[in-house]
């Protein structure tokens, strides 16, 4: 069964998009040159497509961000963000290939519960691979960027979810610290459909239970 089509995405609508390098290798440039890269399109996929960015975090063949496209405007935006950032690097690293292994990969993020284990998955990801023990010790994120340990031209919006996960202290905590692995990967599997949906545990029978409101009740 292929995936199922992203349904219409309305302009309050949050989409976590992923795109990935041809056959997952590795950015042909420095990443702090990439980084660089990608500041100068995400400022102009704000400020000249209207997109609103959340969360941004380049790792050495991919890259997550959240967003949120006001103006209706998604595919026509990313296409561009895409097509010019592929050909940012190709001309600093003076190839012709092509940089991107296909489209991005948006998926609907449907309430603010989801969009929690959102946050949290798109920063944790440089924990998961091994390249550092914190999400706060990772240069190439803008959660860094919003605690100024970092400058950055990357314009971020900061909403009531955002903001509470990030000035409050549990959940700081909470985002820090990596799920269990049955957790894991249930996020990693609805993070694999067009509509975020955590999958139903078969032993409950009941949605698996992930999120900053769970640590609350601790």
């Amino acid at each position: 069964m292929g995936r199922r089509k992203l349904p219409p995405v309305a302009p309050e609508s949050f989409v976590h998009i992923t795109s990935r390098t041809c056959n997952g290798a590795w950015y042909p440039l420095a990443l702090n040159l990439i980084w660089e890269i990608y500041e100068d399109h995400l400022y102009f996929l704000r400020h000249g497509l209207g997109a609103e960015i959340f969360g941004f975090v380049l790792m050495s063949n991919h890259s997550h961000l959240i967003a949120r496209f006001p103006e209706n405007n998604m595919s026509y935006s990313m296409n561009i963000f895409q097509r010019d950032v592929s050909l940012e690097i190709n001309r600093l690293a003076g190839r012709k290939n092509q940089s991107f292994g296909g489209p991005y990969f948006p998926v609907l993020i449907k309430d603010s519960h989801h969009l929690d284990v959102a946050y949290r998955y798109l920063y944790q990801n440089p924990v998961r691979a091994g390249i550092c023990n914190s999400i706060f010790d990772y240069r190439f994120s803008t959660l860094n960027v919003l605690f100024g340990k970092y400058k950055s031209a990357i314009p971020i919006t900061v909403d009531a979810i955002s903001n509470h996960l990030h000035y409050d202290d549990n959940s700081r905590l909470w985002l820090d610290k990596l799920p269990p692995e049955h957790e894991a990967l249930a996020v990693d599997k609805a993070f694999k459909k067009r509509i975020f949906e955590l999958p139903v545990d078969r032993a409950t029978r009941r949605v698996v239970n992930i999120g900053r409101a769970k640590l609350s009740k601790k």
